[in-house]
């Protein structure tokens, strides 16, 4: 064996990840050593391939805030299933994100994270919401019979004035 090949060896060896050392796996771990044939004139340089890390995945952080278990169902922005009216108990016209709540229970205006839902604006207040149960507004009737009726903890995690201004801008 020439003095390249020993030396190219050596620096592979040296490239090499080494295992934790205890005092078993020295008596019984087995020495593996990487032979490759090295051809007199092929260029001597060597770049070593480093393994491609995985790709970083967002790890979505859980809301923070107060959490509160209640019973969760929805409603649809139909003036029927609402008593003849399309906006909230505030003013603000119904839509997707639009919550009733019991405001002894979770304030008007607080910004909630349901789960199975998303984010909602509590700017509502139903005729039968009272104590721990809100009532999730989507427009199609079809989601809001699946969602059915559900116990899950949500977390309260800001604040947004659900009065509107009567300030001239």
């Amino acid at each position: 064996m020439s003095f390249i090949a020993v030396l190219f060896m050596a620096q592979t060896m040296l490239q090499q990840p080494k295992p934790p050392v205890n005092a078993m796996s020295v008596m019984t771990t087995p020495i593996v050593t990487k032979t490759e044939t090295v051809h007199r004139h092929a260029p001597q340089t060597t770049t070593a391939k480093k393994p491609t890390p995985a790709p970083k995945v967002p790890q979505k952080k859980a809301p923070q805030g107060r959490k509160i278990r209640v019973v969760a169902t929805a409603y649809d922005t139909s003036p029927a299933e609402n008593g003849g009216y399309t906006i909230s108990a505030t003013g603000h016209k119904l839509r997707r994100g639009i919550i009733a709540v019991d405001p002894r229970v979770i304030p008007l205006g607080s910004i909630v994270h349901i789960p199975g839902y998303g984010e909602g604006w509590a700017v509502d207040t139903g005729g039968k919401i009272r104590g721990s149960r809100i009532d999730l507004c989507n427009p199609s009737r079809s989601w809001c019979n699946r969602f059915g009726r559900r116990k899950v903890e949500v977390t309260i995690v800001g604040y947004k004035s659900p009065f509107k201004s009567k300030r001239k801008k």
